[in-house]
């Protein structure tokens, strides 16, 4: 048996009908009050054990992916890089660079590496990049770069400017920009002038990084511009026209060949490999702030963004994508369903739909205003359970075939079979197709409970009634009438769900996931199922069969 469980309920979401309300990937986010130390985060690392280390105004934080705890700054000053190497924690501040190692009870312990060279600092430096290098590590500020030799254990001044806004580690080799001067790197221990172009000169770079086998440099204002015969040469993506209107802060080659830029007020913004917008994240769907002032992908492939007001990582490789609603338009989820080259979003405000590749959001269907309870396809035949009846959906109309109130779910009665059961707010209602047309057959006498969830067996209907237990009905061979009808009243629980899988059927409810003992003709506790349920974080006992590949999906 192939068990899924998620702790979160997949059809309880939300959308929105602009760019913002695209298939994102999933986002966490935490704010100063969840780490507990100032809002700007400057830098971002991760060590060989996975835990996470962030430049914080306030100091050092670290995150092991549970719990945050902070090391304040040794100086008192805002914390501005770090750098994993090895294992040490590599930082950098006002005045002050150096190194944190853990003691052996696992304490971080501070070492300064430029106290010894305190004499030599220029006025006002704070030291903005950490960069490994072979045997050394440097440490970049606006007028310098200091080289820390890891074998001899000493600190030498290798660069000098009057504004080096950031250096870049490009296959082992150290770049930097020089306002008003260009592009340079550290060949043999000197400094060697690469790029003179114009646009380096006066605007400022925001990410350099080697692409089929040439460099590439991300401008603050102006865009890609890569290598070309040893000068520059402008790189137009299909996503220019973004370099209008944004301002990049940050900029990160992905390891998927994409691009993620973190901008000053318009959020983080993904490219892929060919320059094309994949999501655009911001304070309109999903992230806390607006203003990414660093990022790194860790070893999962999340990408982490330190904001300006806290911090964030996005689950890039998530199979999932979430949709919000900020305006309210669309709704709260019960439903989605991807049919042909739809995608359809059953919600308390009607049945919407979007083309499954097209990013401009969702569109309404006329005709079926208020609540959708199920989507289901049978037989190539979308049928769509409403507040107000029945519907077949066909692309982007629907068609009302009953008017029966309360269409909770609708199912086969035998596989392939010309007999559909549909569950309403009063009972139970058999269809079948009459020249190619589905139409109401009849009502089963004998039973008018609410039937919500319901599996069919041979002659033999469950039905959950999450305030009522379980019901076992015994039809006769056409379904016209219950002929015995008893309850099962040990099993009664809001939210709880039922399903049909591999001709077993399962119950969930807060209590656990029960099997049903044909023998003993009751539910059994599944003990190992139900290891999957937290009785304290109980939402739902939702329970989705997916009979394709074979999957038990549920929510908790």
């Amino acid at each position: 048996m192939k068990i899924a469980n998620y702790f979160f309920f997949l059809f309880a979401f939300t959308l929105s009908l602009h760019l913002q309300g695209q298939e994102l990937p999933p986002v966490q986010n935490f704010g100063p009050s969840a780490y507990q130390a100032e809002n700007q985060n400057w830098a971002i690392s991760q060590s060989a054990s996975k835990e996470v280390f962030i430049a914080n105004n306030s100091g050092l934080l670290v995150f092991n992916g549970a719990a945050w705890n902070l090391y304040p700054s040794p100086n008192e000053t805002i914390m501005r890089s770090v750098k994993v190497v090895g294992d040490r924690i590599y930082s950098g501040y006002y005045m002050e660079f150096g190194f944190w190692e853990e003691d052996e009870l696992g304490i971080l312990g501070y070492t300064s590496l430029s106290e010894t060279i305190a004499s030599q600092l220029e006025e006002d430096e704070e030291f903005w990049t950490i960069l490994n290098i072979e045997d050394f590590v440097l440490f970049q500020s606006l007028k310098r770069i200091y080289a820390y030799d890891l074998k001899e254990n000493t600190v030498s001044i290798i660069a000098y400017g009057n504004n080096l806004p950031k250096m870049f580690a490009v296959d082992q080799a150290v770049y930097y920009q020089k306002l008003e001067e260009g592009i340079f790197k550290i060949e043999n221990g000197r400094e060697v002038l690469v790029f003179n172009n114009k646009i380096v000169r006066q605007d400022e770079v925001a990410s350099i990084f080697r692409k089929n086998g040439a460099l590439y440099i991300l401008m603050r204002h102006n865009g890609f511009y890569r290598e070309k015969e040893g000068s520059l040469v402008k790189q137009e993506i299909s996503a220019e026209n973004l370099f209008d209107e944004i301002s990049v802060y940050s900029g990160l080659a992905l390891d998927d060949g994409g691009y993620a830029l973190g901008t000053i007020a318009h959020g983080l913004i993904i490219l892929d490999a060919e320059g094309k917008l994949r999501y655009r994240l911001d304070e309109l769907n999903g992230l806390r702030n607006n203003t990414v002032l660093s990022l790194y992908q860790d070893m999962d492939d999340n990408l982490w963004l330190g904001l300006d007001n806290g911090a964030a990582y996005v689950n890039l490789k998530s199979p999932f994508r979430v949709y919000r609603d900020n305006s309210g338009v669309v709704g709260s989820v019960y439903a989605a369903l991807v049919k042909d080259e739809y995608l359809y979003l059953g919600t308390n405000q009607g049945l919407f739909y979007k083309y499954l590749e097209d990013s401009n959001g969702f569109t309404f269907i006329e005709g079926t205003e208020g609540q959708v309870w199920s989507l289901t396809d049978i037989q190539g035949t979308l049928f769509c359970g409403h507040h107000t009846g029945t519907f077949i959906i066909e692309g982007d109309k629907a068609r009302q075939i009953l008017d029966i109130p309360g269409t909770w779910k609708i199912g086969e009665i035998g596989e392939g079979s010309e007999m559909l059961m549909q569950g309403n707010y009063s009972g139970l209602y058999v269809l079948h197709k009459v020249q190619g047309q589905w139409q109401l057959k009849h009502k089963i006498e004998g039973f008018d409970n609410s039937a919500r969830f319901f599996e069919v067996f041979d002659d033999e209907i469950f039905v959950n009634h999450e305030y009522k237990g379980v019901f076992r009905i015994d039809a006769d061979t056409d379904f016209t009438r219950a002929e015995n009808v008893t309850m099962d009243t040990t099993l009664v629980g809001a939210n709880s769900g039922m399903v049909k899988y591999q001709n077993e059927l399962f119950y969930a409810c807060q209590q656990g996931v029960f099997n049903y003992d044909w023998e003993a003709q009751e539910f059994i506790r599944d003990s190992l199922i139900s290891t999957t349920f937290d009785g304290g974080s109980y939402l739902s006992g939702k329970l989705i069969a997916d009979n394709k590949d074979g999957y038990l999906w549920m929510s908790s």
